[in-house]
């Protein structure tokens, strides 16, 4: 004799319930690790490309005052200085523009000889900004000499970077050059 006993077919609510409820807070991690790898990945992308612009723009400063034969001026957010030959003079400095709407500080450069002046040419990208224009700082070496030593700092930063500090991409770069043609 087969005892009268019901047949469980199926699940019940509550067993679905929490089913539902542990596959919903696996979606919400996976989301949010996906999320927080995208932004990592981003950020280093940014980080990429200031180390090569501020890299790029620390190595043509860097050729063009220490071979040049005179620093004519010197500003925190300017330098002039003469070539070798002494017939062209090489302006560093900020350029400020627009960008997208975002205003945006550029390291540049221009260089002026008795043909005329060229345009700035820039010496960082338009995704990225000079977070100040104070850059440079020059020292006598020996007295009466005039300048014979310029120390470049500058920090780069994302264009348009977010207001969450931890997300906001920048870099220092810092120089010490001495001038050799003296």
């Amino acid at each position: 004799m087969i005892p009268n006993t019901k047949c469980r077919r199926g699940f019940t609510l509550i067993e679905l319930l929490v089913v539902v409820a542990v596959f919903m807070i696996l979606a919400v991690l996976v989301t949010n690790s996906l999320f927080s790898i995208l932004k990592s990945n981003t950020k280093a992308n940014i980080m990429k490309e200031i180390r090569q612009n501020g890299a790029y723009a620390l190595d043509v400063m860097d050729k063009t005052i220490s071979s040049s034969r005179k620093i004519e001026e010197c500003k925190s957010s300017s330098l002039t200085v003469t070539d070798v030959g002494g017939n062209q003079q090489i302006t560093f400095g900020c350029l400020s523009q627009s960008v997208g709407g975002l205003p945006q500080i550029s390291l540049a450069s221009k260089v002026c000889s008795d043909n005329g002046c060229s345009d700035n040419v820039r010496l960082t990208s338009t995704n990225i900004t000079l977070e100040n224009c104070n850059v440079f700082t020059c020292e006598e070496i020996e007295s009466g000499e005039g300048f014979g030593k310029v120390t470049i700092n500058f920090t780069l930063k994302q264009l348009g970077a977010s207001t969450r500090p931890e997300e906001i991409a920048r870099q220092t770069f810092t120089k010490t050059i001495f001038l050799r043609n003296k």
